[in-house]
Order: structure tokens, then C-alpha cells, then sequence
């Protein structure tokens, strides 16, 4: 004969994990949007570095200096926001992280290389100095698609049974 008290714990135990799980698959369905933002915050970061060598060659020629300080601002503030998501990606999944690594490197190389021959050349002074051809990016895309879709794995349901 069973003791009185080994049916009541076993119906609190089962209680305690279904409301457990319970509690995680709310707060995992709520944080989902908030997750999903923060990834593309990092997505957004690099994009934003990306379009430094276009704002370096589209700045003012009248106030150089003050140009110089109003660039250099705001790629101190890209760089701090690519320093966050890295350090913030790689406590939610290393996967993801080296996506982000990579693509980060990426940029900084080719963006970067693009910054620095665009400083290097006069501010321009017409209109019709805008439209830029002569900057190739092309060698972060495949580095996005790669972040992308490790991200898209790592959000998926189908990571938890191994898919």
C-alpha cells in the first residue's frame, strides 16, 4: 500500500512543470517581437556604417570642420551601437554572434576602406556630384543573407527538435 501522500506529490509535481512550461512559452511568446527587434537593431547598426563612405563624400564643403565633427559623431555613435549588438549577440547564441562577427568585419573593411578614400577627396560642391557610383559594397550582401539566416534559424521553432 501506496503512503497517502505519494498521489498529492506526484499531482504538485506535474502541476509545478505544466505551469513552469506554461509560464516560459508565455514570456518566450512575448519576448519573441522584442527579440526579433534587437536583431534587426544589429542589421540596422551595419546598414547605418555602410552609408558612411556616402556621407563623407556628400559633405558640406562650406563649414569642413564642422562637417568633420558632425560625421565623426555619428560614426562614433554606429560604433558604439556594432560594439552593444556584438556583445549582445553573442550571450543569445554563438551561431548568431559569428554571423554578426563576420559581417561586422566585413563592413568595417570594405565601408571602412570606402571611408577613408572618401575623406580623402574634395567635399562636393553641385547637386549633381550626388549621384555616387564609384562605391562597391558588394561583398557585405552575402554576409547579410548569412546573419539573416542565422537569425531566422535561431528564432525558428524547429532549432528546439534539432530542424
Amino acid at each position: 500500500m501506496e503512503p497517502e501522500w505519494v498521489v498529492p506529490l506526484i499531482v504538485g509535481a506535474a502541476v509545478s512543470v505544466v505551469t513552469t512550461l506554461s509560464v516560459q512559452a508565455i514570456v518566450g511568446w512575448w519576448s519573441g517581437p522584442r527579440r526579433r527587434a534587437r536583431f534587426a537593431d544589429a542589421l540596422a547598426a551595419v546598414v547605418a556604417y555602410e552609408e558612411f563612405p556616402y556621407v563623407i563624400r556628400r559633405r558640406r564643403a562650406s563649414a569642413p570642420e564642422d562637417e568633420r565633427i558632425r560625421i565623426a559623431e555619428k560614426i562614433a555613435e554606429v560604433q558604439e551601437r556594432l560594439a552593444f549588438n556584438t556583445a549582445w549577440l553573442r550571450s543569445e547564441s554563438d551561431r548568431v554572434a559569428d554571423a554578426y562577427d563576420a559581417l561586422v568585419a566585413e563592413v568595417r573593411s570594405t565601408a571602412g576602406g570606402e571611408m577613408r578614400r572618401a575623406w580623402q577627396m574634395d567635399p562636393m560642391e553641385a547637386d549633381a556630384e550626388a549621384n555616387i557610383s564609384d562605391i562597391d559594397l558588394s561583398s557585405i550582401d552575402p554576409l547579410k543573407r548569412a546573419y539573416l539566416d542565422a537569425v531566422k534559424r535561431h528564432l525558428s521553432w524547429r532549432r528546439l527538435i534539432g530542424g
